[in-house]
């Protein structure tokens, strides 16, 4: 036994010991990054599937199989990730974000290596392990990273989110690497049905799953090892602790800080009682004017208890403060409808962009190597789309960014088909394009769920938003397959464009709504 004076110079040590804060952020930001940018392999998918394709007709089954078959391992991925990030955000709440973060990170580096032996055998093996389990590995291990960045910052969601999410867009550098590992020597396709036959290329397809399965391993694991959630006593540095079930409004957060901690609000934790979900969060309050998509200063309003009675403050004013509601509150939301809608409508076009681009530069680009970097660049431009929007949208509201990064896109599908004849420099521009919106569109979903639904949970209302994304791969598969033979290029291109307009209109339409129970104004004497 210690007596009490070496306890407490045993506790002091261990004090100095730990890790400052801001450095923990730091690491934080920087594992979630490692570990979002080796899950961005998903987005070097479309250079992989010439590769596949030529493999399976050469030396596996069926050997009828066309590229824009194979597109089905993307969609199946992408509908797996979008169904277990529901389950993922539900496990981050429970046993945290580490532990949740490497159950994925195995699921989906061990389906990219079990993929060495079922390219082998069958194509349907194949979309088992490089499809479902590497979709059901992502969809695990993506929301854990992004769910403790904004505990600890949840004055910067934007910028939290942007950040991690730009080291998935910069995954798409994978591109580059694929090809100079299995075609190192730059041999074209042969020119009638554009699949790849030299023995050298080949061979090197079922090792490049063992390779890159390894990779993604050691990235995987050693960022996960990284998360951890802030202390149970404030949560965050850059506010106060408050009650489980409030927060406040990015807007008042300048506010608070360096005044006296806010007042007790006396409302119970959503958790504590299954009665506090009754709480009165029916009423919206329209933001939609507001930069940044803070709330404002309401006064005069009142909040209603579970049980109907009106909670008074203690001072002449009160600062709103955002209700984080439940998924089964969220769902039922006007909102949530919009956003989910945009998501499965962009969600769509981004299957074609990140599934098709390279299949169709190879209509009228020879150069297999150019095409790899144009694969890279593009990682480029989706890690920045990712970066400055999510940036922005902490700066300004952040549906101006919906409406921007749907608007561009429609513009470059619209248009794309022309690079046919400009040459493969406007290829490439309009690529690098694309993916800039790609990213930028992905940025801010997470910060429009945070902003407008709460940040409590976050983890689970948007892996609930995600599945748009499974509804918009299985569209896709289903375009790409039956539709996409019987239409030219040129009519592929226009009909992903149409749906980036569906998602212009649902961006619009969407009017930003914090749901906030206000606090009534002190009457006084």
């Amino acid at each position: 036994m210690l007596r009490g004076s070496d306890a407490h110079r045993k506790k002091n040590l261990f004090t100095k010991m730990a890790i400052p804060p801001r450095v923990r952020i730091l690491l934080v930001l920087f594992g979630g990054f490692t570990v979002h940018f080796s899950l961005g392999t998903l987005f070097a998918y479309g250079n992989l599937a010439p590769y596949i394709a030529s493999y399976i007709r050469n030396a596996s089954h069926p050997h009828s199989i066309t590229t824009g078959t194979t597109s089905l391992l993307y969609s199946v991925a992408v509908i797996g990730q979008g169904f277990s990030m529901a389950l993922g955000g539900w496990l981050d709440r429970r046993i945290g974000p580490r532990l949740t973060t490497i159950a994925g990170s195995l699921i989906m580096s061990g389906g990219v290596m079990l993929s060495y032996f079922a390219i082998k055998v069958s194509f349907w093996f194949l979309l088992l392990t490089y499809g479902a389990m590497f979709g059901l590995g992502l969809g695990l291990a993506y929301i854990g990273p992004l769910a403790c960045a904004i505990r600890w910052l949840p004055r910067w969601k934007g910028f939290s989110n942007g950040f991690i999410l730009s080291g998935f867009g910069l995954g798409a550098v994978f591109t580059y690497l694929q090809t100079i590992y299995i075609n190192p020597h730059n041999y074209p396709p042969e020119e009638e049905e554009g699949y790849f036959t030299h023995p050298d290329v080949l061979s090197r397809v079922p090792s490049s799953f063992l390779v890159f399965g390894g990779v993604h391993l050691v990235m995987l694991l050693g960022g996960a090892l990284l998360l951890i959630n802030p202390p149970a006593k404030g949560r965050s540095l850059s506010r106060p602790q408050m009650s489980n079930s409030i927060e406040p409004t990015s807007s008042i957060d300048s506010t608070l800080q360096g005044s006296p901690s806010p007042p007790s609000f006396g409302i119970q934790s959503v958790e504590d009682d299954a009665a506090s979900a009754r709480l009165s969060v029916s009423k919206e309050y329209d933001t939609s004017g507001e930069a940044g998509g803070g709330g404002g200063h309401g006064r005069g309003s009142n909040l209603l208890e579970p049980g109907g009675q009106k909670m008074y403050g203690t001072s002449s004013w009160t600062p709103n403060v955002i209700t984080s509601l439940m998924p089964r509150q969220m769902v039922g939301t006007l909102g949530f409808c919009y956003l989910w809608l945009l998501l499965a409508c962009g969600g769509t076009a981004v299957t074609a962009v990140v599934t098709m681009y390279k299949y169709f530069g190879q209509s009228f680009i020879k150069d297999d190597h150019f095409l790899a970097i144009t694969g890279s660049t593009s990682a480029v431009f989706n890690s920045a789309g990712s970066l400055i929007m999510g940036a922005l949208a902490d700066k300004f509201n952040y549906k101006a960014g919906l409406v921007c990064m749907a608007a561009i896109m429609s513009a470059l599908l619209l248009t794309m088909y022309t690079s046919v004849v400009v040459g493969k420099g406007m290829f490439f521009v309009w690529v690098c394009g694309l993916f800039f919106c790609v990213g930028g569109l992905f940025a801010l979903f997470p910060t429009a769920t945070a902003r407008s639904f709460g940040s409590k949970y976050f983890a689970t209302n948007y892996g609930i938003l995600f599945t748009a994304n499974s509804f918009s791969a299985a569209l896709s598969a289903v375009i790409t397959s039956f539709i996409h033979p019987r239409l030219p290029w040129y009519g592929y291109l226009f009909l992903n464009s149409g749906f980036c307009v569906v998602a212009f209109v649902a961006a619009l339409l969407y009017r930003h709504r914090r749901y906030l129970p206000f606090l009534h104004r002190q009457e006084r004497e």
